[in-house]
Parts: C-alpha cells; structure tokens; sequence
C-alpha cells in the first residue's frame, strides 16, 4: 500500500442548516454529501430536529433525487416530509415515475441502508405517484487511439499488443519491473459484451474503431518509455491510426479509495458569518447512536396491489419493459432496473440483489467489478456507467403480449 494522499470527510446537513439560521444568504462549505445541499435548508425552514429521523431520511431522497445538477428538477417540499418532483414549464426533460425511479436507484447500494452522515435511509419502500480518503498507488497513464479502414478492430489490439511487448523488453534491458495492470480495449468492437456481442462484430468487425490502451507501473520512467513508443505507433506499425487522442499520453498518480465511517462526536465544525467565527458546532445525535458500524435490521416488504404476469408465448428486450440506471460505488457497480410490469426475479444473478416493490425495482451489486474503480481503474468506463444500458439489450422470455399497456408515454 503507498502513502496517504488526501483524506477528506463527508460533512452532513445540520451545520448548513445553523448557518443558515444566524441569516446567511449563501452558505459555502467544506466537502458534503450532495443530498446535505438540499436536507441543510429543510431543516432551517422547517425546524427539522437532527433526531427526526423519518424527516431526515424524506429530506435526504429530494436531496438524493435533484443532486448533482442544476438542470434537473424541482423538489417542492412540505414540513410532513413529502415532496413534489416538477420542472417549470418549457424547459425540456421529462418528469416522469420512470425517470424519477431511475434517479432514486442511482448508486444507492443496499437500499435499506442507505448511510449518510445525518440519517441511515431505508428507501426500498419508497413509492413514486403520479407522473472518503485516497491514497498514491504509483503512477497510470493511457493512449486513446482512433484506427480507420477494414479489420480496424483487429489492427487496433495488435498494435497494442505489441506495444506492451516491445516495453517490457526494454522495461528488462533497463532493469525495470514489468507493468502492475494493463488493459487493452477496442472501442466499438463490442469487446465488453463478451459472448453476447453482435454477430457482425466477431468477423472483420467495424471500419471504425478506436484502442484504449492504458497501463499501471510503479515506476514513472518506466510509463515515459510507453509514452514514447505509443507515438511511433502512427507512423511504424498498422496503416490506419489516426492520430493519438489528447497527444503523448503522461503519467500521472495513480489514487485509490478508501472509504470508511467516522463518528460523528469526534468532528467539529466552525460555522462564520461575514468572516467572524460564531460558532463551533459537535454532533447532536444521541451518543448511543455514534459508532463506525451501521447495523441492518430485518425488514418485510409488503407492496399492496401487486400481480405477478402471467405465462405467455412472447419475448422482449428488457428495454420495451424496463428503464435502467448504473453506476459505482468505490469498485463496486450498482444497476438499478425499475419494471413497467411486476416481474419475478428468479433469474440467477452473480453478485447482491436488493428488492425495492415500492418502485417495482431491483438493485443488483456486482462488487469488486471495475478494476479498482474511478480514477483507480484502467477501463473505459470506469464507473459502470454503461453497464445498466447494456442489460437493456436482455431477453425476457415466455411473457404475454403486454406492450401496449406498460409503456410509459413520453414526451
């Protein structure tokens, strides 16, 4: 393990919330949790106690559900805990279950434990109505290279074959260690579809393709010779690479993370108003309540209404009777998929697998599968963001022709 680089905390909602109440207009923080930016005002609005926890927890979800961006939507919120999704008129997306489901699954993990520095949510009953620290782990670097013309796939591997091969013959000349981790992808081959890619694919493949070629060493000079022979590549090996995307790849750190809980009762924050330090606030939770583990209670799910679909001849891509949502969690991928139609999840599935009936939703955990995940991964999407998409393209089979009546209209 190499050094510490950074170590940051994910502050919570109460001291925006403080702030807020000795009348500043706008708040400037340290590293929060996104939902804190929404729960912080609800909580000065509408005297929310920091053990109200149900409130908390209702706060956190609009917070969960309009974070990251200002062009989503608008929660309108009331002091009981519930909350309207809208956009003003004319200004394009769609407010819609689907999209809201979507969002609410988005990198959630275990969706009865949901953990935030205010409230532990449990969001697996959630109905929708109406329309960390890093550390220094050596140093990466990648080449992106688009490669034109017939067998471009072919010609874009082979290229990066031979580069690591003519590397860790001179990385030995020089007495360097081989390379920690590479990854050779070719882009638009469908490399990551395995077995399930298009047929087409798996034969001369597209005219277009483009090589990820990334690398992990732990010694710098060792990814300066990559760097070096990754730019010959145009002009000595395979005719029809173009160009290298973003010019000479540099080695740059290599960060991990490393996530962890903290207790609250340790942690101080100052609040200042106009530069003049008011204030210096603790955690108001109740001492019983701190500690670094957070323990699941046994839940039963009941969703009122619900009819499992009956047998028929038909079959459809999960696209025609689901919308999907994907992304990470450290190295971890969640891929959320909520259901037009209530369906079994008898399939078998490698990885966790979490219920949400309130939305008509699975959560499935693929863990430990993205090669260290973010800015510690080598892949192309390092975040498993595409991964949800992909499952659209899955075959639901022995169903009735339902289609008419479970899409959702759009706009």
């Amino acid at each position: 393990m190499g050094c510490i680089a950074r170590i940051s905390l994910s502050c919570r909602a109460e001291p925006i919330a403080k702030a807020l109440g000795y009348g500043a207009d706008i708040v400037i923080t340290g590293r929060c949790v996104d939902s804190a930016l929404a729960l912080g005002p609800l909580m000065h609005e509408f005297g929310w106690k920091p053990n109200e926890y149900d409130l908390l927890a209702a706060g956190s979800l609009a917070g969960h559900l309009i974070e990251e961006n200002i062009g989503y939507p608008i929660a309108e919120c009331s002091s009981d805990g519930r909350f309207i999704i809208c956009k003003p008129p004319n200004t394009g997306g769609l407010v819609s279950p689907s999209t809201v489901a979507e969002q609410l699954i988005y990198e959630i993990g275990d969706p009865c434990m949901y953990i935030l520095p205010d409230v532990v949510c449990d969001f697996s009953n959630v109905t929708v109505q109406g329309v960390c620290a890093t550390y220094a782990d050596g140093f990466r670097s990648t080449a992106v290279c688009p490669v034109g013309g017939p067998f471009a796939s072919m010609k874009a591997r082979k290229v990066g074959e031979t580069i690591l091969k003519r590397t860790r013959r001179m990385f030995k000349e020089l007495g360097l260690k081989d390379y920690t981790r590479t990854h050779i992808q070719v882009l638009g081959s469908e490399q990551t579809y395995g077995k399930h890619a298009s047929p087409g694919i798996m034969n001369a493949g597209p005219r277009e393709a483009v090589l990820w070629l990334a690398v992990h060493h732990h010694q710098k000079q060792a990814l300066s010779i990559f760097a070096r022979e990754i730019a010959s590549a145009g002009t000595s090996m395979a005719p029809g690479f173009t160009t290298i995307v973003g010019g000479r790849p540099k080695a740059s750190p290599l960060l991990r993370l490393y996530s962890f809980l903290y207790p609250k009762d340790k942690l101080k924050t100052d609040i200042y108003i106009n530069g003049e330090h008011v204030e210096t606030m603790t955690s108001s939770a109740p001492a019983e309540k701190h500690g670094t583990t957070v323990t699941k209670e046994p839940r039963t799910h009941t969703a009122p209404g619900r009819i499992r679909m009956p047998k028929g001849r038909c079959t459809f891509p999960l696209s025609s009777l689901a919308v999907t949502r994907s992304g990470d969690k450290g190295n971890s991928v969640n891929i959320g998929t909520c259901y037009h139609v209530t369906l079994s999840s008898g399939h078998a599935t490698q990885g966790q697998q979490y219920e949400l009936p309130g939305i008509n939703a699975f959560n499935f955990i693929l863990e430990d599968s993205l090669g260290g995940g973010g800015v510690a991964s080598l892949r192309s999407d390092p975040q498993g963001k595409a991964l949800g998409q992909m499952l659209l393209d899955f075959k639901i089979k022995n169903v009735p022709d339902i289609l008419p009546s479970v899409i959702e209209p759009t706009l």
